[in-house]
């Protein structure tokens, strides 16, 4: 199988700090691990979350985009939040791989 390529480009995964209306942002991107991604069975899978905070105002978001694909079958999600973990979002992936999956048969 080829490598999926929707993912963000490695050179795209550092630390930026800027300021913003007095305020500092930093910024960070960076690729998800296999152990960060839900196992979709025979589902080549790849991700990237972007995170912005703002240190002096005690706020954080991210965003996560996961990409999956076997076959033809390509799927990508991307999740908002101040959440940090993965749990719910993989499983609302793996719920939503299976459909796919399910409605291609």
């Amino acid at each position: 199988m080829a490598a999926l390529r929707l993912s963000v480009p490695r050179v795209c995964t550092r630390k930026m700090t800027v300021k913003f209306q007095g305020r500092t942002v930093i910024m960070s991107n960076r690729m998800l691990t296999k152990t960060q991604l839900p196992d979709l069975r025979g589902a080549e899978v790849t991700g990237t979350r972007l995170t912005m905070a703002m240190p002096d105002a005690g706020v954080s978001a991210y965003t996560t985009w996961v990409n999956a694909r076997s076959g033809r079958l390509v799927m990508a999600m991307a999740f908002m939040g101040t959440d940090a973990g993965y749990t719910k979002q993989n499983k609302t992936l793996a719920q939503a791989w299976a459909r796919a999956v399910a409605a291609v048969r």
